[in-house]
């Protein structure tokens, strides 16, 4: 059939929300559907609720438009207890964020400016599903992929980053976004300290090349590997970290809060900021949402005692999985952080 445009197909988005409408419940829905495929942290939403739910009622300040960058209050929290953290120092200013409609929204945008049709993305492969209607759909950019071997433990070397970019000239097309996944969407890996070093090295010596860290999976690490941020690392380039370093983060993985569709960007080229608040017109979160999530995450002891708990409890979930699948005597990867399984 012909389709109004290629993001119509109906293959080409995840579907696995349509489980909804038939979940699984062993008394009242005993044939209903479980879901494997959608990465939900369902384990800390009472922790959350109680938070988010005790903030102050919305203002007549939240029933009006408001800077489609985001609210200056959300900002501001986002830039002291979210990439701050990342960056282990005083790095970010609330200047440097933009908010919008979830992870997505901000991957899709953020491409959308850096990229023209027909230019290639470098990703690291297998990666997130849902990355292909993030690059494609809109966009219509290309994926080069980035060939990990699990044999390497889908690890990242310069020869595989370097195959990857001359294989999309050859195609034609001009490599633009190293778009990275830390930790790792769906191998649960955490990138060592020397490949976070590798790839900035690698970026830095391409300079029509932005790099795009989705690190929505930062305070979900329950395995023994640091986890160790783009943001942590990246003044040490200060070409890359001035103009072409830009890290995502959402509620949606960490804080298991994806219907609040809330994600964040931290960048400092101030020419893509302006055009994400220029676009950001169309995926704005609502006032009200921003002010309950400002207040949420603007309490950083509520804040260090949620992501240790979140840790203890993904830790005991994945002890509990990891020991009955090694019983069974099924292989697997073993996971360091998120919600990951890979036989």
């Amino acid at each position: 059939p012909n389709y109004i445009s290629w993001a119509a197909h109906p293959k080409m988005y995840f579907r696995g929300y349509e489980t909804n409408i038939n979940p699984y419940d062993p008394i009242t829905n005993p044939k209903g559907c479980i879901k494997l495929s959608l990465a939900e942290n369902t384990l800390m939403r009472d922790v959350l609720l109680e938070r988010y739910n005790s903030a102050p009622p919305a203002t007549r300040a939240d029933l009006v438009y408001s800077d489609y960058l985001g609210t200056r209050s959300l900002r501001e929290v986002l830039a002291k207890n979210i990439f701050n953290r990342l960056a282990k120092r005083e790095e970010a200013k609330w200047e440097n964020i933009a908010v919008s409609a979830g992870a997505g929204a901000i991957v899709n945008h953020v491409l959308w400016v850096l990229g023209n049709p027909g230019d290639s993305v470098l990703l690291p492969s297998p990666y997130y599903n849902s990355f292909s209607f993030d690059i494609k759909a809109r966009n219509d950019l290309n994926i080069e992929s980035i060939e990990r071997r699990p044999e390497d433990l889908f690890a990242i070397s310069k020869a595989q980053l370097d195959a990857a970019y001359e294989s999309a000239i050859k195609k034609g097309s001009k490599p633009r976004v190293l778009l990275l996944c830390s930790p790792d969407n769906p191998t649960g890996r955490v990138y060592k300290k020397r490949e976070i070093a590798t790839i900035l090295e690698w970026c830095n010596s391409k300079p029509d090349l932005h790099l795009v860290s989705d690190e929505l999976y930062a305070f979900s690490v329950f395995g023994e590997s640091e986890f160790t941020s783009i943001l942590e690392k990246v003044h040490e380039y200060p070409n890359l970290a001035s103009k072409r370093t830009h890290i995502v983060w959402a509620l949606s993985k960490d804080m298991g809060a994806s219907g609040l569709r809330c994600g964040a960007l931290f960048s400092k080229n101030t020419n893509l900021l302006r055009a994400m608040q220029n676009i950001g017109y169309f995926a704005a979160v609502p006032n009200p949402v921003q002010s309950a999530l400002a207040y949420t995450l603007g309490d950083t002891t509520f804040l260090e005692s949620y992501i240790a708990e979140n840790k203890r409890r993904l830790l005991k979930r994945y002890t509990v999985l990891a020991t009955m699948l090694s019983e069974q005597g099924i292989p697997f990867v073993e996971g360091e952080a998120g919600l990951f399984f890979l036989g």
